[in-house]
């Protein structure tokens, strides 16, 4: 199959019908990535690609699109979320391949209220059954992807932004609030008021601040935040966000990300009793975060 084969056999007419949604309720987030996965051939051409090695990895591939349509709702505030926690999922199988899973079942949840809670997959790990769950760590929700996902979700909501361009600077770096942005998305939709070439510093609630400018473009926005590696390994703001979904309450982070991973597992499996459980983080290009496989 090729690229948009691959889509209709996962979604059917799933795409369709959130755009239609979007377009009755025009007060919701609308989604970036149904736009793309709809006419974009580039996107269509790689989501194709992960669903068709995600299927040929499949005991009962039959399965994968009924347990799409179960976890993805076409009225959902996050869908784009909600659609890359499925392509999570789909990639998976192959990064665990190469350490010694195969045989992988999908494992879709009964169609009760309230169902257990399902792992992901059942497969063999060196012949031993073993079952798995893909959690996808999103990135928090900073200024610089608030404030230029809220300006092209206007722009494809009709608003016009011809000739100019929002440019991003550094900001507060911590995790949004919905009040914060709430307040961002207000800034944007009034961003022609701002003077050109000019740096606006603006207050947001709880402390926030966002730094922008206004100059002149094509439509268009883009971050510069001038953030570095030594930025990154220490900044613990980001990774609470990253971790949240590990583990619910503070922790000191050490200096790289990876030995924060790894650290809080292992603590975590210590408090329940050292349980047979492996971790491995991988990102949608080669490289991998963090692993105690091996």
């Amino acid at each position: 199959m090729g690229g948009r084969e691959d889509l209709d056999w996962m979604f059917d007419d799933l795409l369709s019908r959130r755009r239609a949604f979007e377009i009755e309720n025009p007060q919701i987030r609308w989604s970036k990535l149904v736009e793309l996965l709809r006419s974009n051939q580039a996107t269509i051409d790689a989501w194709g690609r992960q669903i068709a090695a995600f299927r040929a990895t499949l005991i009962n591939p039959e399965l994968a699109p009924i347990k799409a349509a179960s976890e993805i709702q076409v009225d959902a505030c996050d869908f784009d979320g909600q659609l890359l926690d499925s392509l999570a999922e789909w990639m998976a199988p192959a990064k665990l391949k190469p350490f010694g899973f195969n045989s992988f079942t999908v494992l879709v949840p009964p169609p009760i209220r309230n169902p257990p809670r399902t792992p992901d997959f059942s497969a063999l790990h060196a012949e031993d059954e073993a079952v798995v769950e893909v959690k996808n760590l999103r990135a928090h929700e900073c200024v610089e992807s608030a404030m230029l996902r809220s300006f092209y979700e206007l722009k494809r909501k009709g608003a016009d932004f011809s000739g100019i361009r929002l440019v991003v600077k550094r900001s507060f770096r911590g995790t949004l609030d919905a009040n914060q942005q709430t307040e961002l998305a207000a800034i944007v939709a009034k961003i022609r008021t701002y003077p050109f070439d000019v740096i606006n510093r603006v207050p947001l609630s709880n402390g926030a601040e966002v730094t922008f400018q206004v100059v002149r473009g094509e439509g268009d926005a883009m971050g510069m935040d001038h953030i570095n590696l030594d930025d990154l390994q220490n900044d613990a703001d980001a990774y609470t966000g990253f971790l949240h979904k590990i583990r619910d309450k503070s922790v000191l982070f050490p200096a790289t990300l990876s030995e924060a991973v790894l650290n809080t597992f292992q603590e975590i499996k210590t408090a329940v009793g050292g349980v047979n459980a492996e971790l491995f983080v991988f990102t949608d290009h080669d490289y991998v975060l963090a692993s105690t496989l091996r």
